[in-house]
């Protein structure tokens, strides 16, 4: 090959090679470039909290083409076996393709984040829309754990009852320090203003999933450690059944589909009442840091 055949050949490598990247990384690039002001994460326990606690704001944020990363932090194995909680995962993958109007097509990459493996999941053709699953273990509603995953809960990692926990994949395990510094440096990636999650003001043993108020902890623990311009905002729980109903008409029917287009991957869902956590959403708690530009 001469020398003009074999720059030529290395010109169509590069240039392949650019759009592989282009496209691998579309979504940190839109991250990056187009989400840089107009982030907001979730965090959350289980794969369907945020369809019952934090929307319909979670619907008008996604609706009005704000960037939404949502982050899973427990499995929701409810003690089962994978089919179960990967099962959850498909079905919250379609519901945020119901909510965006777009294609059931996603994007998976596997990152390294402070030594622990990361899933991230990009909506094809809306990456302003990520899912990231930490896949720890189902606490079980006190906090007990269950025993398939030797009792472990993030309730009692925050706790101090146990000093480690393993990923129900085994594929990282965490401390209570380094849980708080995986949640602190996807902040600092994502760069969110806003940053919503479940209860924190509450009290493990007053009637509220453990799950729901360790994940809440955990994320204000990392969230006074963020120091970009940004509000917390914090929700209530299963307690908002005693507040009056307060979502109507077009944001209950649109909070209904895109729950029951998730519960058809979630046996259990669909065999209890949601209705009234449906029919209400209610902040606990809302913080500036600093004013946001």
């Amino acid at each position: 090959m001469d020398q003009k055949k074999l720059k030529a050949s290395i010109i169509v490598l590069i240039f392949f090679l650019i759009i592989f990247n282009l496209y691998y990384f579309s979504g940190y690039i839109v991250t990056r470039v187009l989400c840089s002001k107009n982030t907001i994460i979730n965090i959350v326990a289980h794969q369907d909290d945020d369809l019952l606690f934090l929307s319909p704001d979670l619907i008008h944020n996604i609706e009005s083409g704000r960037c939404v990363k949502t982050i899973f932090i427990t499995a929701g194995d409810a003690g089962s076996n994978s089919t179960y909680w990967t099962t959850r995962e498909n079905g919250i993958e379609t519901s945020y393709t119901l909510m965006s109007k777009t294609d059931n097509i996603w994007v998976e990459n596997q990152i390294i984040v402070k030594n622990n493996k990361i899933l991230i999941y990009n909506l094809k053709n809306n990456p302003r829309i990520s899912l990231i699953f930490l896949r720890l273990p189902d606490g079980n509603f006190k906090g007990t754990g269950y025993n398939n995953h030797n009792y472990q809960s993030i309730a009692k990692l925050w706790q101090d009852k146990i000093t480690s926990i393993n990923t129900v994949d085994n594929a990282t395990i965490y401390t209570k320090q380094s849980l708080i510094n995986i949640l602190l440096e996807l902040m600092k990636v994502y760069s969110p203003i806003e940053i919503h999650t479940q209860d924190f003001i509450g009290n493990f043993g007053d009637g509220d999933h453990s799950d729901h108020y360790a994940t809440a902890y955990f994320t204000h623990e990392a969230e006074k450690k963020y120091t970009k311009p940004h509000i917390i905002i914090s929700y209530m729980d299963y307690a908002i059944v005693s507040n009056p109903e307060n979502v109507f008409d077009e944001d209950l029917l649109k909070k209904q589909k895109a729950f029951f287009s998730y519960a058809q991957y979630d046996n259990q869902a669909l065999h209890q009442n949601y209705t009234p956590w449906l029919m209400r959403q209610y902040k606990i708690y809302l913080k500036s840091n600093q004013k946001i530009k």
